[in-house]
């Protein structure tokens, strides 16, 4: 009968295959397309680039059909409103037909005058917004961030403002105005094409298009909000234009005015409407106003969480919900996600760590729905489709001689609780889990809603504030070396070592329960030795032998369960906090991504495009505890399952190699921290040990159960100290013995080379014993 083990359970055999499989399937893949045989994905067709208030995002314009002035032929206009049932090209041309020449703008600004803010690194600027108008629409091309650099891109610099708003393409441009009609069956349907108008651009209160030409030479559309002392505090830019839509009703002035304001994450929106001077009739108005869309996917190769669209729904009192649901989702199905019930107190799209969102001033009084939009989406890629929500008004009575002001806040920073809490969207500043897994969601569900809980306490009053407070502390630290700045991979190192500390009295007595499981290990095969053929009678007497030495097996879990909350909030917080984002450390450059050592010519399939080095320390540290730390396997079920346990480690490889690196930092140390405290401490607890028969006998410190043997008779040494003398003569024997994981590992040799009857000889190592050894002869080499 063949010894050998089946190929399919010998690992050596098991693990080649896995390689060589990985190997042939990217091998494969990288060789047929450099020779031409897998066509390369088409790229999208460019839009032509037009002069634009920032060259450096010229890319990014969607505005191809515009002419040179500013205005798009009306021919070349697509369908616009309500997806479900919107007019045809030739009625936005009728009603574009019938609007008098003199309410048209007779000059188009130039549109690096259209800009509020800036992104300049000056201490005394103040702005965290630089917020790109367009004349079209009286709508935002972008809004930037002067506080929060752009994910890095080889060959961009490392330093660009980030890009949190932006108009993806024409037909929805973010803040821009549709004016709307109920038809008979009930639908939405645009009455005019304000969203592609050409708005007019005040200039205190005037017209641009009325000033003279030498007026027009000096003006600047951006007026100076200053403060009693007559310091700048902000800026105001204003649009107007007339509704003459239908013809039979009575035309409205409408005008709308952007206001930004230094050291704030949002620029204000007033919708000012007024009826035109000699109409004394009152009209009614209903009006779509389009969200906020164009945030970017941060880590789009390595990320599970791509854009995210929300509801902030007030309920009773002051309390708000936050309903979240996936690009993926909404891309599936638009329609069905609405918000009519409950008051829209914000609504808008995330990423990770920035989030954009309307804030209307009174939602029970401006907001009727809230409507989720596919702005744009690849239908290969719903998951990294782009969406935005847009608002639908409550009717507004426009009488004469009196103004309708609807106010908004356009939100666009981090998920911070510093930006957030005065939009009262503290909310967004926790990670929500988005999305279920087929079949067993259910499971997640129910799982997740036990656990977040005690993630989100954790989260909020530990470790965010130990983040902190430790980072704080390297930052003073490097303050004395003239540094200005701390580090986030050095706070995540010691906090490890905090938390490690705080379980220090638990993993103690995991590697106490360790131990006796260990010495255990030749009275348990004398058992199942004993008990060939019964199952239960081994389960019974094992039971037994674990309570009559006060083992308990599932102790040694009990760190890991532990530690698995302290680990899901680390992996929260990595996510979330804006903070860690960019982070440095050695060669790390972004401690919230993979560590990305260096870019592979090739991608790796469910790897990426990049190696990273942090996630094999992790497995090779945990392959390292697993190989010093485990039980000798006594039956071939205990072999099996560390051998399964070893092939785990390959599935945890890929499981762990695009996970952020503070996180590979956080196990990494973790992991050095239990390898050191098993080799290198002394025992904190005395352990008895084991004769053959199974009984405890004497401590290992020599000292038995009898009189004196508890340290409280008199002392060993002879001396007759107090209680301070006899813990330090305790403490010098405690070091003199060395009691380490090493001198009990000699401990156990020793032990079995007597019970096989070859005990060494006196004074020798057994670590180093060497039976059947064939002795060197002098003088030859070995």
């Amino acid at each position: 009968m063949s010894t050998e083990p089946n190929p399919s359970q010998d690992p050596k055999r098991l693990f080649l295959f896995m390689i060589l499989s990985l190997i042939l399937i990217t091998g494969t893949n990288y060789t047929l397309s450099r020779l031409g045989l897998i066509p390369e994905p088409e790229p999208k067709p460019e839009a032509p680039q037009v002069a634009q208030a920032d060259p450096a995002d010229a890319s990014d314009e969607p505005d191809a059909a515009e002419g040179a002035d500013g205005a798009a032929p009306v021919e070349d206009r697509p369908e616009v409103g309500d997806d479900q049932d919107a007019p045809a090209p030739e009625s936005v041309v009728e009603a574009d037909e019938a609007e008098p020449e003199q309410d048209r703008p007779a000059a188009t600004v130039d549109p690096e005058l259209l800009v509020l803010g800036s992104v300049e690194e000056s201490a005394t600027d103040g702005y965290h917004l630089q917020v790109v108008a367009d004349q079209r629409g009286a709508s935002v091309r972008r809004v930037l961030s002067a506080l929060h650099n752009a994910e890095y891109e080889e060959g961009e610099p490392r330093e660009r403002p980030m890009t949190l708003v932006r108009s993806v393409i024409p037909e929805h441009r973010p803040l821009a105005l549709q004016m709307l009609n109920v038809t008979e069956d009930g639908v939405l349907r645009p009455i005019s094409d304000l969203d592609w108008r050409s708005w007019q651009v005040l200039v205190d209160g005037v017209p641009f298009d009325e000033l003279d030409e030498a007026t027009q030479a000096e003006a600047n559309p951006v007026a100076i909000i200053r403060d009693e002392q007559g310091n700048e505090i902000g800026q105001e830019l204003s649009f107007r234009t007339v509704l003459r839509e239908p013809a039979e009703l009575p035309p409205v002035v409408i005008t709308k005015t952007y206001r930004l304001r230094k050291g704030t994450d949002a620029v204000a929106l007033d919708l000012a409407f007024d009826l035109l001077e000699g109409v004394d009739e009152p009209r009614e108005l209903l009006y779509r106003l389009d969200g906020p869309s164009g945030i970017p996917i941060e880590g789009e190769w390595y990320t599970h969480t791509f854009r995210n669209a929300y509801f902030g729904k007030g309920t009773e009192g002051d309390t708000v919900e936050v309903w979240t649901y996936s690009s993926y989702d909404v891309a599936k199905n638009p329609d069905y996600y609405i918000n009519n019930v409950y008051p829209t107190v914000f609504a808008g799209i995330e990423n990770q760590y920035f989030a954009t969102f309307l804030k209307p001033e009174k939602p029970a009084e401006q907001v009727a729905e809230a409507v989720m939009t596919v702005v744009d989406a690849d239908p290969n890629e719903l998951k990294k489709a782009d969406v935005a929500v847009d608002l639908i008004s409550k009717p507004v009575e426009v009488e004469p001689g009196s103004t309708i002001t609807h106010s908004y806040e356009v939100f666009a920073g981090p998920k911070t609780e510093t930006a957030l809490l005065p939009f009262g969207a503290g909310e967004l500043g926790i990670y929500r889990q988005v999305g279920r897994i087929p079949v067993i969601g259910w499971l997640l569900d129910f799982i997740w809603a036990i656990v977040d809980p005690i993630v989100a306490l954790l989260s909020v009053y530990i470790i965010i504030p130990l983040l902190a407070g430790i980072y704080s502390l390297t930052e003073s630290i490097a303050g004395w070396f003239g540094g200005t700045r701390g580090s986030y991979g050095i706070a995540i190192i010691l906090l490890t070592v905090v938390v490690r500390l705080a379980l220090f009295p638990l993993s103690r007595k995991q590697a106490a329960s360790a131990k006796k499981m260990q010495d255990l290990q030749p009275h348990m095969v004398a058992l199942r030795d004993k008990y060939k053929d019964d199952r239960e009678k081994i389960a019974q007497e094992t039971f037994a032998l674990y309570r009559k030495h006060g083992i308990n097996p599932l102790g040694g879990c009990l760190p890991v369960f532990i530690q698995i909350p302290i680990f899901m909030t680390l992996w929260r917080v990595l996510n979330v906090s804006v903070s860690l984002r960019q982070a440095q450390f050695l060669w790390i450059d972004n401690l919230a991504a993979p560590d990305m050592l260096y870019k592979l010519p090739f991608t790796l399939p469910l790897l990426g495009p990049y190696f990273n080095l942090l996630p094999l320390g992790v497995i090779g540290l945990f392959l390292l505890q697993m190989k010093l730390f485990t039980p000798p396997a006594t039956t071939p079920e205990q072999e099996a399952q560390q051998r399964i346990m070893k092939f785990m480690m390959v599935f945890m490889m890929l499981m762990f190699y695009r996970v952020p690196a503070g996180l590979a930092l956080y196990f990494i140390t973790s992991s050095v921290w239990s390898i050191s405290e098993r080799l290198l401490l002394p025992k904190v607890t005395k352990t008895p040990a084991i004769d053959a028969d199974g009984d405890e006998g004497p401590d290992r410190d020599g000292k038995g159960r009898g009189p004196g043997g508890n340290g409280k008779g008199p002392d060993p040494n002879g001396g007759s100290g107090g209680w301070l003398s006899r813990k330090l003569n305790d403490l010098v024997q405690e070091a003199s013995k060395e009691t380490t994981y090493r001198r009990e590992e000699l401990e156990r040799k020793r032990r079995e080379l007597e019970r096989s009857g070859a005990a060494p000889a006196p004074g020798a190592d057994p670590g180093r014993s060497r039976p059947n050894k064939k002795k060197t002869k002098p003088g030859k080499r070995r």
